[in-house]
């Protein structure tokens, strides 16, 4: 369990960038139509030249930080228009509200809102003072306190997160008015009914989560018994194989980003790359998260599901012919390390990352790892590209994983309404900039060494218009401490202790009963 907890722990660091990120920089006043006509400038400002996503630079303001603080910012970088992204005139319509500034709440749910403190409490610690991250938080906070006339306050810690979370929720007595739950307590904690039911403060706040800004895969699984109990950010890049490519070009391979471009990047030239580019001192592919996140990479790419709902119940796949042909296929490329190098006997989403870095990981699932790259000083071109199809031909779809979900204490549901709204224009107010300035608000996670790691910023900031992505919620169906978990039948492929079959055949009823006790007494309804 200590390990899980670690490896959740080195995501979230990661993940957090992203999140965070999602707030930006001063906004500029704009049209609807996309064309800027004047900023906005707090106490303290310094300009900073922004290029939009119609190719117009404008000057904007910097933050002022909370707690009195004054913080500036130097001239950002210029970001090339990218055609793919979406126009200034689609993001304002998304975030527009749909009547006034109360949007679908009544005048006198706003008017009840001032005074109120929101306090939000995270699995990190918070951002550095005076770093562009904790500005850019400040900026969203300050923004939403002025429109209100509230106070939100953000809290949080790496060590005993969980722990805490759970001796608040227990006594009945929560400190804070948000919390978020690991993937694999959320149907204890609503079983529990240590979350608040939202459905009726959603209709009050006028917030019904189909916001672009919520991850609307995810929404089926936290609508249960005609509740609405948690919800998960947009935000967040999928799964992708990253490589060195400078190790292809030596290889004399081509560049997989041209084989995705004409839709020809397939298990089988993976493979073949992986073989091409193993030796004595180079791995030629390995995986920088788990072995279950790999098979889950490979079952969505083939167009299958770990996890069904049938009659409104969770339904474990593993017993189906695409996930068995997909562990059989794992099986054969870790046998020996022949195609993918599981790093057996390690941590390997910690060592994974670090070989990559040092030149001694060709190939690496794991998108999300950038940032332990910057760590370890590489010095060379870093590539990524989709997790390939098996066949020719086929669309890119690639796993995203929802970790932690927010939900507001069960003995908070009486102010239910105002933490949604205000959390919801948090949201709003930082949507604007999740597209448009991403690379900016990433600058740091896309260098290496002073060097521009472009197409990592290019792919993840078109995720969207790249390739599909897929949920995968293995952990949400499964029980913590279980041997039956799919990762644990995983583990046994890899490890070559059984083959795909005998695998299957010790832990398919195992991990089918298990479903049932999870989510005895709950349905799925997906509103």
């Amino acid at each position: 369990m200590s390990y899980l907890k670690r490896a959740l722990a080195l995501v979230l660091a990661l993940c957090f960038v992203l999140v965070i990120a999602a707030c930006g920089p001063k906004e500029p006043a704009g049209n609807n139509d996309g064309t800027t006509t004047t900023t906005t400038a707090a106490q303290g400002d310094a300009n900073v030249e922004t290029t939009l996503a119609n190719g117009e630079t404008v000057a904007t303001g910097a933050t002022t930080t909370k707690g009195g603080t004054v913080g500036t910012t130097t001239k950002a970088p210029v970001v090339e228009t990218v055609t793919d992204n979406p126009s200034m005139s689609k993001i304002n319509a998304e975030i527009k509200r749909t009547t006034d500034k109360n949007g679908n709440a009544s005048a006198s749910f706003i008017k009840s809102l001032k005074g109120y403190t929101l306090k939000i409490y995270n699995p990190w610690p918070g951002a550095e003072p005076g770093s562009d991250i904790y500005q850019s938080a400040a900026y969203v906070e300050t923004e939403v306190e002025k429109e209100f006339g509230v106070e939100i306050h953000e809290t949080g810690n790496w060590e005993g997160y969980a722990e805490t979370v759970f001796a608040n929720i227990t006594s009945g007595r929560p400190d804070a008015d948000i919390y978020k739950v690991q993937d694999f307590n959320y149907a204890t904690y609503v079983s529990k009914k240590y979350m608040a039911n939202m459905t009726k403060a959603m209709r009050t706040a006028g917030v019904d989560m189909k916001e672009p800004w919520y991850n609307q895969d995810a929404r089926k699984f936290f609508n249960i018994n005609d509740g609405q109990y948690a919800w998960a950010g947009s935000e967040g890049s999928p799964y992708l194989i990253m490589y060195n490519k400078d190790m292809i070009k030596k290889a004399g391979l081509t560049d997989p980003a041209d084989l995705v471009a004409k839709k020809q990047w397939t298990w089988d030239q993976m493979k073949k790359y992986a073989e091409k580019l193993n030796s004595s001192s180079v791995i030629g592919l390995s995986c920088g998260t788990t072995a279950a996140d790999f098979l889950a990479s490979m079952v969505i790419s083939s167009g299958g599901s770990l996890v069904s709902i049938v009659n409104g119940k969770p339904k474990s796949n593993i017993k189906s012919a695409v996930v068995k042909n997909c562990l059989q296929t794992l099986a054969t490329w870790t046998k020996n390390d022949a195609v993918v190098n599981m790093m057996k006997g390690q941590e390997m989403w910690q060592e994974a990352p670090k070989k990559f870095a040092k030149g001694e990981l060709a190939m690496i699932l794991g998108g999300d790892n950038a940032k332990a790259y910057k760590a370890q000083k590489a010095t060379f071109t870093v590539g990524v590209v989709p997790f390939p199809t098996p066949k020719a031909g086929q669309d890119y779809v690639s796993q995203t994983k929802v970790q932690y979900m927010d939900f507001i204490p069960a003995p908070k549901a009486t102010s239910a309404a105002k933490i949604l709204f205000i959390r919801n224009e948090m949201y709003r107010v930082s949507y604007r900039f999740w597209d448009r300035d991403f690379q900016i608000r990433n600058k740091d996670m896309f260098k290496l060494n002073g060097k521009e790691m472009t197409d990592l910023a290019d792919i993840t900031y078109n995720r969207k218009s790249y390739f599909k992505t897929a949920t995968n919620f293995v952990s949400l169906t499964e029980k913590s401490d279980a041997t039956a978990s799919t990762s644990w039948t995983v583990s046994e492929v890899v490890a070559g202790t059984r083959t795909p079959q005998a695998a299957i055949d010790a832990y398919g009823s195992m991990i089918e009963a298990e479903y049932e006790s999870v989510w005895k007494g709950l349905t799925i309804t997906g509103k």
